[in-house]
């Protein structure tokens, strides 16, 4: 319930700048942010990515569902187990959700941050937290996992323990005598 409860409160954030930029930065016009770095702007994107997949807008539409679907699924169901990829899907999910909304309500993602110091797709906080949280899945995937699975403690059967335990009760280990004429 928490990962999703964060990947709703990223849509809002996203939502609420996207609003805010279109109200208050005129279509293709700049706004001084981070001098030398960043610069917010409002432009529309009616592509994916980068800009690819141009007038693709149905079939992104119901891929962003599908995908947005399984990662609902997913944490709904408690997959994956690992903290850190649950949060990555949510940041996905939330990133995903952000723009799809955008792409539903408005027929384009409305994108905002502008680079000044390198030639770079514009993009939003939905960009960032689809790429983000990609990033931390893969390498929770790949770094993380192995040791999760090593370390995991592998859990005792349905009353294994008290078993083991009552056992264990009254035991006297014997306490081997040794004889101090006995050189070995």
């Amino acid at each position: 319930m928490l990962y999703i409860i964060l990947a709703a409160a990223l849509i809002l954030a996203d939502q609420l700048f996207k609003l805010w930029i279109v109200h208050h930065i005129p279509l293709n016009g700049d706004l001084g942010f981070l001098p030398g770095l960043l610069c917010l702007t409002n432009v529309r994107n009616e592509a994916a990515a980068f800009s690819l997949f141009s007038g693709l807008q149905v079939p992104i539409i119901i891929l962003t569902i599908l995908v947005c679907a399984a990662i609902l699924w997913c944490l709904a169901t408690g997959r994956p187990r690992m903290a850190s990829q649950r949060f990555a899907l949510a940041l996905v999910l939330g990133g995903a959700m952000g723009n799809l909304l955008d792409r539903l309500l408005r027929g384009y993602v409305v994108d905002m941050f502008k680079t000044l110091f390198v030639d770079f797709a514009i993009f939003n906080i939905a960009d960032c937290a689809i790429v983000v949280g990609g990033i931390l899945f893969v390498v929770s995937v790949l770094f993380l996992s192995p040791y999760e699975k090593k370390l995991k403690p592998v859990p005792a059967a349905e009353g294994e323990t008290a078993a083991v335990l009552e056992r264990l009760k009254g035991y006297q280990p014997e306490v081997e005598k040794h004889d101090p004429s006995d050189p070995g």
